[in-house]
């Protein structure tokens, strides 16, 4: 959600979905940032399990070697 002045003038689902934004406010870089911040947080989450299994692979080399 982007909002200035305790106003929302756009905001974005996460999971997919259109932009909702104030049709009276130019909001089309807002849209941007929040677009560009969804592929963040969706790399991020697809990354994790990635992540998770590299760290138990450390894991087990350091206490086998213990």
């Amino acid at each position: 959600m982007a909002e200035a002045d305790t106003r929302m003038l756009a905001a974005l689902p996460l999971g997919s979905g259109r932009p909702i934004a104030d049709p009276f406010e130019p909001t089309s870089e807002l849209v941007a940032l929040l677009e560009l911040r969804r592929v963040q947080i969706e790399s991020a989450e697809a990354d994790r399990p990635a992540r998770a299994h590299r760290l138990r692979g450390l894991l087990r080399g350091r206490l086998s070697h213990a």
